[in-house]
């Protein structure tokens, strides 16, 4: 009997180990943070040293996919090289960072319903960092997402569920985009400043859509105290993002 129920408890633990590794999320590893600084004319314009925003790459180590604002305004040179900085997690226990100092410029901006999609070209690939293939299936309300970005410098995940495409109900500037619930444990915010580019990924790992917009309201506080940041309620959609255009489907194969 003792020997019966050893043999229950192992095979028991042996597929609770089996079954969180399948669940563990894929591509850590390959989502990167993109950091461009200024020179001084630009700085003088926007007020701020740079920029810095997250990342993948698609069909090789040498196309770097992120958000059209990313490489808009100031935009993003289209002949000239210019050096930005990418930092990633090798082993993806997004822990550990490595940064490398590259030259890149803007290959395309490619015009998508939702926000553009820029496509950054490296003009040397980087192998350290491998690329994330591109989903060809339509997207089903109700199935499971997830995503890693690049808040505040700190690659941060959060899972969730695919919604619905945005529509004048949600509100004008949200027609087009892929909405989704995305939370890190009680975390709604997971995904905010520094995160825009960000892959967001299907239950395979592959890539469905380009992180664009965190939906947030305002708390007002009085007494001169700083208004707080909310994310919307739970339920309902906090992220929207560009759906992955054809020409990606293209780059990717």
């Amino acid at each position: 009997m003792k020997k019966i129920l050893i043999t229950i408890v192992l095979l028991f633990l042996v597929t609770h180990v089996c079954s969180a590794e399948a669940e563990t999320p894929k591509h850590a590893d390959r989502v990167v943070r993109i950091t461009q600084y200024y020179t001084p004319a630009e700085k003088a314009a926007a007020g701020i040293d740079g920029r810095s925003g997250t990342g993948w790459f698609c069909g090789s180590s040498k196309h770097l996919i992120t958000i059209g604002h990313m490489v808009t305004d100031p935009a993003l040179p289209r002949k000239e090289w210019t050096e930005v900085e990418i930092s990633h997690c090798p082993d993806g226990t997004m822990g550990t960072y490595k940064t490398h100092r590259v030259m890149v410029r803007l290959a395309d901006l490619i015009d998508t319903p939702g926000e553009d999609i820029g496509v950054i070209e490296l003009q040397k690939p980087l192998f350290d960092v491998k690329p994330i293939s591109v989903s060809k299936d339509a997207l089903t309300p109700g199935s499971q997402s997830y995503c890693f970005g690049f808040t505040d410098g700190t690659l941060r995940h959060a899972g969730g569920t695919f919604h619905r495409i945005g529509k004048d109900e949600d509100s004008p500037e949200l027609n087009d985009f892929g909405l989704f619930e995305m939370f890190e444990d009680n975390d709604r915010l997971a995904l905010d400043h520094g995160a825009s580019g960000a892959p967001v990924l299907n239950a395979k790992g592959e890539v469905i859509a380009v992180l664009a917009i965190v939906k947030t309201g305002e708390v007002k506080m009085i007494n001169g105290i700083e208004p707080m940041r909310i994310s919307t309620a739970w339920g309902t959609p906090n992220q929207a993002a560009t759906l992955i255009p054809k020409q990606l489907i293209q780059l990717s194969e």
